[in-house]
């Protein structure tokens, strides 16, 4: 009597936990000794081939699968046990929920929320709050400080958001946004006409005649001379742009970023030059400090953006990122490690760098051999 594969296996099964011993044996000694088994146990020999119908559980698990095995007696001897098992299996992937697909977005939004903090900003009394999310811990004076339209002056090291802050701030005022970088002409911020005498206005003036939070990042690294000019417009009530004289808006108001306090060049930012009194007095200055909570995320943000799953290994990079700036803070070095660091760090972890070799071009590639051989990483 020969034995399918399935029969065989389930013979074997039946003939152990009987107690025989079935490794020597051939297929026809197998077959022997399970049907003789199978008349031991139910009382009388069995003079047919012994099948898997003849072991196989038959209580049904629920209504749809109780139907499918409720066959006539005629065609109950003849089902094919793959069938059966595969209605089963059709079954219940129809019963079972499919996974939810990835989102990115949600998994951003996610970090976001339970990351970071989210504060309620009042630009004014009668003026509904505003909730920003992952909030700089400076929004809420800066904010104050713009709302009766004085001009504030962020000085921070690089990387320590304050671009960031100035969005959110014109977020929470509800006013358009505009910025420019150092400037080295005053034409950069009021403006040209072309060779066709065509006017091609600047942000800067769109901003200073509609209304708007212009932010003119890297100040300290501007022109001086362009800066006369930026100094006017911004103690008068009207400024005479190429195409004439134009009256600016009350809501128009102006945050400077930059590295140093305007004194000029220091150790770490040997390019900036020292602002002149005139250009300082028009501002409120407030220093901007990293923020561990944005920088992670930021970095966590970058991270699933670029498809990273594993959140607290990114978590391990930026504390290795904050260690290692912590670390040359105490040896008064003047290397720079920003959240930039924790940031492009993200995105290399994201694609499958490792740590090692990120640490080489993102930390200790400025470093002397002295200065590597100090930190403790």
């Amino acid at each position: 009597m020969i034995l399918t594969p399935e029969e065989k296996s389930k013979a074997r099964a039946a003939l152990l936990k009987a107690g025989i011993k079935t490794r020597r044996m051939t297929d026809e000694e197998i077959s022997t000794a399970y049907r003789e088994q199978l008349g031991t146990t139910t009382g009388s020999p069995a003079p047919r081939r012994a099948t898997i119908e003849d072991t196989a559980p038959t209580t049904p698990t629920t209504p749809e699968i109780a139907a499918m095995t409720s066959t006539a007696p005629s065609t109950a001897t003849t089902a094919s046990t793959s069938d059966l098992a595969a209605k089963i299996a059709e079954l219940i992937t129809s019963q079972t929920p499919a996974a939810p697909a990835f989102d990115e977005k949600a998994m951003i939004e996610l970090i976001k929320k339970h990351s970071t903090k989210a504060i309620e900003v009042t630009a004014a009394p009668d003026v509904e709050p505003i909730r920003i999310e992952g909030a700089h811990p400076a929004l809420e004076r800066v904010v104050t400080w713009l709302s009766t339209r004085t001009n504030v002056y962020l000085v921070g090291p690089a990387g320590s958001g304050k671009t960031t802050l100035a969005e959110q701030a014109a977020k929470a005022l509800d006013l358009p946004f505009y910025s420019s970088g150092a400037i080295m002409a005053s034409y950069e911020l009021t403006g040209f006409r072309d060779a066709h005498g065509k006017y091609t206005p600047s942000p800067l003036r769109t901003a200073f005649e509609h209304g708007g939070v212009f932010l003119l990042d890297e100040i300290d690294a501007c022109s001086a001379k362009a800066l006369v000019c930026f100094n006017m417009l911004l103690a008068n009530n009207s400024f005479t742009f190429p195409d004439g004289m134009v009256k600016k808006s009350k809501d128009f108001v102006v945050v400077a970023g930059a590295n140093t306090a305007g004194t000029g060049a220091n150790r770490q930012y040997i390019g900036r030059n020292p602002l002149d009194g005139a250009s300082l007095n028009r501002f409120v200055q407030i220093e901007i400090n990293y923020c561990k909570r944005l920088e992670l995320r930021l970095a966590e943000s970058e991270y699933v953006a670029h498809g990273g799953k594993d959140i607290d290994l990114l978590k391990t990079w930026v504390a290795l990122v904050v260690r290692v700036r912590r670390q040359l803070e105490d040896m008064k070095s003047t290397a720079i490690i920003s959240p930039r660091a924790s940031i492009f760090g993200a995105r290399g972890l994201a694609k499958g760098l490792t740590m090692d070799t990120m640490a080489k071009e993102l930390l200790t590639c400025t470093l002397s051999a002295d200065q590597k051989a100090r930190l403790d990483v």
